[in-house]
Formats: structure tokens, C-alpha cells, sequence
């Protein structure tokens, strides 16, 4: 049960005359263009330059950055409302600005000298992410640390457009050989690693998420960080970021963010599928679809799976800057149930889009009609790992029941 709280007063935040509304409004306004957008989007296989200016010129990339950095550090929900909205127009692009803006949040969490480098020289880099902890081996050495790539890391979401990448691995002990190596998330400029071109899917098509290839590399150490630092409660960066978003637990807050990509994707399928029903009739019996019984109870229980997944995501939100905002801790059971019920939300949002499949017919299969799109992205959606309901159940009933997590993320 949850407990019970106040709303975060950094809802109500305005950061040089801008409020969250505000952005939320700019969000908005750019979903007629990436609608238009979105079948280039696909051809190129990753975003547009257009929407990359358009996301700098309204500020979107910085909704989660450090107002010291020129950002708004805003609260942590408006990554939900914003990334859902550009969501209904285009879903990768949707999919790229919650990664790099989630990656700029992390990035407030680092040492002062970590965030001197990203954001040192130019306030506006973009820094993208990949966290296959298998795929890379670290180990301290003097004043660094040694990274190595065991094999290539995949589905590095917006790689070719970022200036750093934040890369998980695992920190092995040289002096014990048998202890369990612990994951670690290094911080790397592009001229450490290179790109291997394998994004050919069939599923957010457009985010150019390809492998980033690592050799053997040593960085300082304020670019290595242990994932236990990022549970809740302050962080190294907390010293010169002293506000609640960055004392948020990352990795259990994380299940939010590709969530409310998918989210805006399934909005859009259901006012689609509303809009065309109205007009649409039968090919075969020539009877008007909108008044069929089974139509219409599949497009409600499409939309409310939808408000429900939304009200799931913004309350988890709410909730966590509110604890954090409080100074108070989150508790192991706290923290797998944010994993558990961003999954939970995606669950939900992809059965709504399945049902307006259904209900679309034959004419969802053509490429002209979105709704192939929407079925797709979102599916690819659900293959993330922080949103796939059989890891994320099993974390929190292990954890409910008295046992050991799944996932040291958690």
C-alpha cells in the first residue's frame, strides 16, 4: 500500500520565467510536425535534424538538467507529461528525448569535475546510454579506471548524434578473483568508443539505436560510478545539485521514462481509432462500425487502460519527489515497486493498442495508416528490459516476500 503524501512543491517551480506548463505546451505543439515527420523519421533510422534543433530551440532536451547548467530541473514527472506528448507524434523521437534527458538528469547526480566535462565547453551536449553490464569490464587502476569491451554493447539509442555515452559494465576486483563483480556505469566521449551500423528493426525504427564498441580504455575516476550510488538519497553530485531530483533512485525510477514513450504512442492509437470509427462502415455489410457493441467496448477499455497508465506513472512521480523532498528514504520494497508498476503501465498501454488494432481492421496494414506504427513501437517498447513485466513481477514478489532482488539495479 502506498503511503500517503503531499504533491512536490517542485511541481510548481518556474525557472527563468518558464514553467512546467509551459513546457508541456511546447511539447505539444510539435506534434502535428513529428506526425508529419515520422515516416522520414523511420527511413533515416534515427531523428531528423530538424527535430533535434526543434528540441534544443524549445528547450526539451534540458526539462531534467541542472538549473546551475542552464537547465530547469524540473519536477521528476514531467518527463512522463512531455515525453508522452511528442509520444503522440512521433514515438522514436519521443524515445530519444526521454533517454538523453534522463541521461542529463544522471549526469547532475556525478562529481562536480564529471559535469564540468560534459557540460564544461557547452551546456547544450547530448549524452546517450547503454546498459548491458555483461558487455564491458572494469577494474580500478591508479586515480581510473580501466574499461574494456568484452563484446559490443547494443541498442545504444541516439548514439550518432551524442557527445558522450554512459555505459554499464562490471567492476571486477583484480585482488579478490572470486568476488562477484559489481555493476558500474562508466562515463565515455566518443573518441573512446566507435559505432557498429546494426539498427535495422522493426520497432523504433527511428531512435539509430546501434552497438557502441569499446577496446580498452582508461578514464579518470570521477567518470566511474557504482550503481549503488544511485539507489535514493544523496549523490556525489548532490554536493553542488543539493535538490530533490537528483537524490531520486535511478535505476527504479528509470521503467518511467521509455514508459511514457509508448504511452504517447497508445494515446495516439486510441484518438485515432475514436476519430476513424466515427466515419468508418463495414466493407463487407456496409454496417456504420460505431455502433457495434464489441467496437465500442474494446475503444473504452482501450482509453482507460491508458488514463490508467498514465495516472500509474504520474503518481509513481509525484510520489518520489515527494520522499525525496521530505529527506526521507526509499526502501527496497519502494524502490521494486516504482520497477514493478512502470511495466505495469506498459502492460497496460500496449493491450490498449492491440485492441485498437482490432478495431482499426484490414486498414491498419496499410503503411499510410499509423496505426502500424503505433503497434510496432510499442511492442519494441515492451522489449525493454526495465518494462518487461515477467523480470519486473518477479523483482517485486521476490522482494515483497522477504527475498534477495532479482536485479542489483533495484
Amino acid at each position: 500500500m502506498r503511503p500517503p503524501y503531499d504533491p512536490p512543491q517542485s511541481k510548481k517551480k518556474v525557472v527563468r520565467g518558464v514553467s512546467r506548463t509551459d513546457l508541456i505546451e511546447r511539447a505539444r505543439s510539435l506534434v502535428p510536425t513529428l506526425r508529419e515527420r515520422a515516416s522520414a523519421t523511420e527511413e533515416r533510422r534515427n531523428l531528423l535534424e530538424a527535430t533535434i534543433r526543434d528540441f534544443h530551440d524549445l528547450g526539451l532536451w534540458r526539462i531534467l538538467q541542472p538549473e546551475r547548467w542552464g537547465g530547469f530541473e524540473m519536477d521528476y514527472a514531467i518527463i512522463v507529461d512531455v515525453v508522452s506528448e511528442i509520444g503522440r507524434g512521433c514515438t522514436s523521437s519521443a524515445w530519444i528525448l526521454g533517454n538523453f534527458t534522463s541521461r542529463l538528469w544522471q549526469i547532475g547526480m556525478l562529481p562536480e569535475e564529471a559535469q564540468q566535462a560534459v557540460w564544461g565547453r557547452d551546456t547544450s551536449t547530448l549524452v546517450c546510454s547503454t546498459y548491458v553490464f555483461p558487455c564491458g569490464r572494469v577494474t580500478k587502476v591508479a586515480d581510473g579506471w580501466r574499461v574494456q569491451g568484452v563484446r559490443p554493447w547494443p541498442f545504444a539509442s541516439g548514439v550518432d548524434i551524442s557527445e558522450w555515452a554512459t555505459v554499464g559494465a562490471l567492476c571486477y576486483d583484480e585482488k579478490d578473483p572470486n568476488a562477484k563483480p559489481a555493476p558500474i556505469q562508466v562515463l565515455l566521449h566518443k573518441t573512446e568508443y566507435t559505432v557498429n551500423d546494426t539498427w535495422y528493426a522493426s520497432g523504433l525504427i527511428g531512435t539509430g539505436s546501434k552497438d557502441l564498441v569499446v577496446g580498452d580504455v582508461t578514464i579518470p575516476w570521477y567518470r566511474g560510478s557504482l550503481v549503488t550510488e544511485f539507489r535514493g538519497g544523496p549523490t556525489p553530485g548532490s554536493k553542488t545539485n543539493p535538490g530533490p531530483l537528483y537524490k531520486l533512485p535511478v535505476f527504479a525510477a528509470f521503467p518511467h521514462i521509455p514508459a511514457a514513450a509508448g504511452l504517447g504512442a497508445a494515446q495516439a492509437a486510441v484518438d485515432d481509432a475514436i476519430a476513424a470509427t466515427k466515419k468508418r462502415v463495414s466493407s463487407y455489410t456496409g454496417q456504420s462500425m460505431a455502433e457495434l457493441t464489441p467496437v465500442q467496448i474494446k475503444l473504452a477499455e482501450a482509453d482507460a487502460a491508458v488514463d490508467a497508465a498514465r495516472l500509474l506513472l504520474l503518481d509513481n512521480c509525484d510520489e518520489m519527489m515527494a520522499i525525496a523532498e521530505a529527506g526521507r528514504t526509499f526502501d527496497l520494497t519502494t524502490r521494486a515497486r516504482y520497477r514493478r508498476d512502470g511495466a505495469y503501465a506498459a502492460k497496460l498501454f500496449t493491450g490498449a493498442v492491440d485492441l485498437c488494432v482490432q478495431v482499426t481492421g484490414a486498414a491498419g496494414l496499410y503503411n499510410r495508416n499509423p496505426m502500424q506504427r503505433y503497434f510496432r513501437d510499442v511492442h519494441a517498447v515492451l522489449q525493454h528490459i526495465s518494462v518487461v513485466w515477467d523480470v519486473s513481477a518477479q523483482v517485486y514478489g521476490g522482494v515483497a516476500l522477504g527475498l534477495e532482488p532479482l536485479l542489483p539495479t533495484v
